[in-house]
């Protein structure tokens, strides 16, 4: 019936999803101008090669920004959600990239012995503990989640937490299919390969945080934001998430307290509501007084968490030889390196880094272990210390803890003496 008739050639022809699908990947970014989810770049030239530069340009502006990001980290207050949603990934994966980096780091307290002994007291005697996101994750890389089934505690998770940690399961799924990732090394356009394992144990340990979660813990809903002045709930939701935020406003009742292992969330959580905090080293440290836990577990939990670059940490002979089995005596595996450095300028006490590692290396004496591994971690130890006038000082300090085993105190004094005079260089005064 019309004016004209309309003519068209058939180029292509396509199953209704097939067709579907490509349509979707092409015409995403028409669609959906906000989202970076899927972005089509022509890499093609005119004489049939190949052009990556938008694809390495992206990337160096992206690794610019990561970098802007990390000094922003070091020298202000900011939350890790925050970092997380100006990074573009979430929270756990800000996680990892923190607790790999020794000079970025998780900050979890200020390492006051004051603060650390009322934490503990808190611990205590709260039963209502709130338990948020980064604590969980904690827990669950320490692969000590079965501590939340502890009776003398009722555990709370925020829905939107709940809600959150089952969104990021479900993105993980989604993005099973993936197989690489693209990255710059040394300037040059790089594909890093992973493996079908490595994404199916990713979603199975986050489902693990979920379950955990079900199993262990009080799932309430929180309804205070919705009480709060609508400018004043958004710059707060900007600053630690929705989630978070409702972690905070659950801990306010007099007898809860919120166990997080982010110190800027804390110092929100404390302004906005007189909210008070625990956070992992300091409630493994109640369980452990309470028969909870026992002194190996509470031990190696610590190295863990030496080792993931948790600033404040309260290190001690244990957690030295806790990190030595964790790494199977290899004084280069994680993470007894770290464990080692913190004997450094990190404990601000010398005497008490001296006792520490004379403590240490009178345990490792007392143990049936190899020669070359008794030394290796000896020799780890004073490393760590750094220091000549230190060191000078074990020497003087081990005899008392040896007491009558003569033949010990004289092979570790020999020991250390002997390093000490060919391993100058690296040592302070």
């Amino acid at each position: 019936g019309g004016i004209q008739a309309r003519t068209a050639t058939v180029l292509e022809t396509h199953h209704k999803y097939i067709y579907r699908f490509q349509d979707g990947l092409a015409q995403h970014q028409v669609r959906f101008p906000g989202s970076q989810a899927i972005q089509m770049i022509n890499v093609g030239t005119p004489d049939g090669g190949f052009d990556f530069s938008p694809l390495v340009k992206q990337l160096e502006e992206q690794k610019q920004h990561i970098e802007n990001l990390n000094q922003l980290y070091r020298s202000n207050p900011v939350t890790i959600f925050m970092f997380a949603h100006a990074a573009g990934h979430n929270e756990i994966e800000a996680w990892h990239h923190l607790a790999s980096d020794s000079k970025l780091g998780i900050r979890c307290c200020n390492g006051n012995e004051q603060e650390f002994a009322a934490a503990v007291s808190l611990m205590c005697r709260n039963k209502h503990i709130v338990i948020d996101l980064i604590a969980l994750h904690t827990l669950g890389r320490l692969q000590m989640l079965e501590v939340l089934s502890d009776v003398s505690c009722q555990f709370v998770v925020s829905e939107t937490t709940h809600s959150y940690l089952r969104h990021l399961v479900e993105t993980a799924v989604e993005s099973e299919c993936s197989n690489a990732t693209a990255n710059l090394v040394d300037g040059r356009l790089a594909y890093a390969p992973v493996s079908l394992e490595q994404r199916t144990a990713y979603t199975a340990y986050l489902r693990s945080l979920v379950d955990a979660v079900l199993r262990h813990c009080r799932v309430v809903a929180c309804t205070g934001a919705m009480t709060m002045d609508p400018a004043r709930r958004k710059e707060l939701i900007e600053l630690v998430g929705r989630h978070n935020l409702d972690s905070i406003l659950l801990a306010c009742e007099p007898d809860a307290v919120l166990w997080t292992d982010d110190l800027i969330l804390d110092i929100v959580g404390r302004e906005l509501k007189q909210t008070r905090r625990v956070w992992t080293q300091a409630a493994l440290l109640s369980m452990l007084q309470s028969g909870g836990l026992t002194q190996q577990a509470y031990s190696q939990a610590v190295a863990k968490l030496v080792g993931f670059h948790y600033q404040g940490i309260f290190n001690d002979a244990h957690t030295l030889t806790a990190a030595a089995e964790i790494a199977k005596w290899n004084e280069r595996r994680w993470p007894m390196p770290q464990s080692m450095w913190m004997l450094g300028d990190t404990m601000p006490n010398p005497v008490q880094r001296v006792a520490t590692a004379a403590l240490a290396i009178h345990a490792i004496w007392r143990r049936d272990l190899p020669r070359l591994t008794r030394q290796g971690f000896v020799f780890a130890v004073l490393a760590g210390l750094g220091s000549v006038r230190l060191i000078e000082q074990l020497i003087g300090v081990l005899p008392q803890l040896f007491s009558v085993d003569v033949v010990g105190a004289d092979e570790s004094r020999s020991l250390v003496r002997w390093w000490l005079q060919t391993t100058p260089t690296i040592l302070r005064p």
